[in-house]
């Protein structure tokens, strides 16, 4: 086998290492995702006890101070990056002028709730 093969066969085998983890992400960002869209729901449509449930457990001391709006527009969500234990989401938020924020959306329990303490402290820096 000369060079040349060598690497287009290593740079394959490596390649086929990679694309599983790849995809093992972008799950493990869509299920954020989906978590997160649960949270949103619960404030949209008025629900404390399930918004109680989307949240981490140090989290949910706030459940009472966030305000329960159903008028507002949901936030959209841009992107995410995974950095284990937690996803971090990329927002916009319509209702205020398209600013760009993030949010962080933790694994606890098996399941990701948002995590509002860690998002604030990344609001902080």
């Amino acid at each position: 086998m000369g060079v040349n093969a060598f690497v287009k066969t290593s740079c394959l085998i490596l390649l086929c290492l990679l694309l599983p983890a790849c995809s093992s992400d972008a799950a493990e960002i869509e299920k954020a995702r989906s978590a997160f869209s649960r949270f949103q729901g619960a404030i949209l449509t008025g629900d404390r006890d399930a918004l109680h449930k989307c949240l981490t457990r140090d989290s949910r001391k706030l459940v009472n101070t966030i305000a329960l709006d159903q008028s507002s527009k949901k936030l959209l969500v841009t992107g995410g990056n995974l950095q284990r234990p937690n996803v971090i989401l990329k927002i916009v938020d319509p209702n205020e002028n398209h600013r760009a924020s993030r949010f962080v959306v933790a694994r606890e329990n098996g399941e990701y709730r948002v995590d509002l303490i860690a998002t604030a402290g990344f609001h902080q820096q």
